[in-house]
C-alpha cells in the first residue's frame, strides 16, 4: 500500500510539472509569434532599428530558423552588417544539420556581406600583458584567443576597455567606418595603481593607574622666543620698579632721621643718637622717628637687593629666548608668611 501511494504521489507531481513547462513553453511561444509579426510590420515601414530588436527577442523566446533568417535580413537592412554575416553563417549550420533547402539562401547572403566585412584588430604586446587582464569590447569580454584576430564588427563606434589587478584601468574608442577593411588597436602597457601607506599601528589601551601604558605625547607649538622675551622683559621691569621702590625708602629714611635730629635740643640729643637706631634716652616722638627710619632702610636693603637680582634675571630670559622654539611661561605673584614675591614658570 505504501509503494502504491508512494508511486502515485511521484506520477502527479511529474504530471504537474510537465503541464507547467507546457504552459510556460505555450506562453513564450506565443509571445514569440507577437513580436515576429511586429518585426515584420516595422520591416515594411523600413523601421530597421525598431524592428531588429523585436526579431532577436521573438528568436530568444522561440528559436527557429526563419526568425533567424528575418533577424540577419533586418541586421543587414540596418547596416549591421557584422552581425548580419554572423547570423546568416548560424541560419545555414543549422539548416545543414536539418537538411534545410533554406540552406542555401543564408549561404549564399553570408558570402556575399563577407567581403564588404569591417574588422577591428585589438593588439596587446608581450610587454603590454599583465596578470589577470580583462579586455571587454561594448561591455562584451575579448578572450585571450581572440588578441590580435581581425574580428568583424558593424560599422559605428566601438568602447574597447582593458582592466587588470593593480593597474589603472584603460579605455579607447574606435570609431568604424563603412567600407573599412581593417582596422587596429595597440593596448599600452597599463600603469601600475598607488600603492596606499601602510596604517599606523593602533595605540595599546590604555588604563589610568597602569604604568605600563603608553605615554602621551608632549605637545609643543611652534614659537619664535616671543614669550620669553615678553616675560623677561616684565621681570625687568618688576625689578627696575622695586629699584625705584628703594631709592624712596632710602630718602624717607633719611627724612625721619633728620626729623628725629631736628627735635634735639640744639639739634643734638647725644644719648638719643648713641646706637644707630636704638631709641635709647629718645623722647617717644624721636623713638617713633627712628622706627620709622629703620623699617625704611629694611625696606630701602629688600627693594634695592630684590630689584637688582629681578633685572638681572629679565635680562637673562631675554638674551636667552631662542629664536624658533616651542615654548611657554607663566609670571605670578605669590604670598607666604615669610615674604611676598613673584613665581615665574617656563617651558623652552
Amino acid at each position: 500500500m505504501r509503494k502504491g501511494t508512494l508511486t502515485a504521489a511521484w506520477s502527479i507531481c511529474i504530471l504537474a510539472s510537465t503541464g507547467l513547462a507546457h504552459a510556460q513553453s505555450a506562453q513564450d511561444k506565443a509571445g514569440a509569434e507577437v513580436l515576429f509579426e511586429e518585426g515584420k510590420d516595422l520591416m515594411k515601414q523600413h523601421k530597421y532599428g525598431q524592428a531588429c530588436p523585436k526579431f532577436l527577442e521573438s528568436n530568444r523566446l522561440d528559436t527557429g530558423l526563419g526568425t533567424m533568417l528575418w533577424l540577419a535580413d533586418c541586421y543587414d537592412k540596418n547596416g549591421q552588417s557584422a552581425s548580419a554575416w554572423g547570423e546568416y553563417k548560424e541560419a545555414a549550420d543549422i539548416a545543414s544539420r536539418t537538411h534545410d533547402a533554406r540552406e542555401k539562401v543564408a549561404r549564399d547572403r553570408a558570402n556575399r556581406i563577407e567581403p564588404t566585412l569591417s574588422r577591428l584588430l585589438i593588439v596587446v604586446a608581450p610587454a603590454s600583458m599583465a596578470s589577470g587582464m580583462v579586455v571587454k569590447r561594448d561591455g562584451v569580454e575579448v578572450g585571450q584567443t581572440l588578441w590580435g584576430e581581425a574580428v568583424p564588427v558593424d560599422p559605428g563606434t566601438h568602447m574597447v576597455n582593458v582592466t587588470a589587478p593593480k593597474k589603472r584601468p584603460w579605455e579607447s574608442s574606435v570609431l568604424v567606418v563603412r567600407g573599412t577593411k581593417k582596422l587596429e588597436l595597440q593596448v599600452p602597457p597599463l600603469e601600475d595603481l598607488p600603492v596606499p601607506a601602510a596604517p599606523n599601528p593602533p595605540l595599546p589601551a590604555y588604563t589610568p593607574g597602569d604604568d605600563s601604558g603608553p605615554t602621551p605625547p608632549v605637545r609643543r607649538s611652534g614659537s619664535n622666543g616671543t614669550p620669553q622675551r615678553i616675560v623677561g622683559g616684565v621681570i625687568a621691569g618688576l625689578g627696575l620698579g622695586a629699584e625705584g621702590a628703594g631709592l624712596g625708602l632710602y630718602f624717607y629714611a633719611t627724612n625721619q632721621i633728620n626729623l628725629s635730629d631736628a627735635t634735639q635740643p640744639n639739634g643734638q640729643h647725644p644719648k638719643c643718637t648713641e646706637g644707630g637706631f636704638s631709641t635709647q634716652g629718645c623722647t617717644t616722638a624721636e623713638a617713633q622717628e627712628r622706627v620709622h627710619a629703620q623699617n625704611a632702610t629694611t625696606g630701602e636693603i629688600i627693594a634695592f637687593v630684590g630689584g637688582g637680582v629681578l633685572v638681572l634675571t629679565g635680562i637673562v630670559l631675554v638674551v636667552v629666548a631662542p629664536s624658533g622654539s616651542g615654548g611657554s611661561a607663566r609670571l605670578a605673584p605669590w604670598l607666604g608668611p615669610t615674604g611676598t614675591g613673584m613665581s615665574f614658570q617656563g617651558e623652552w
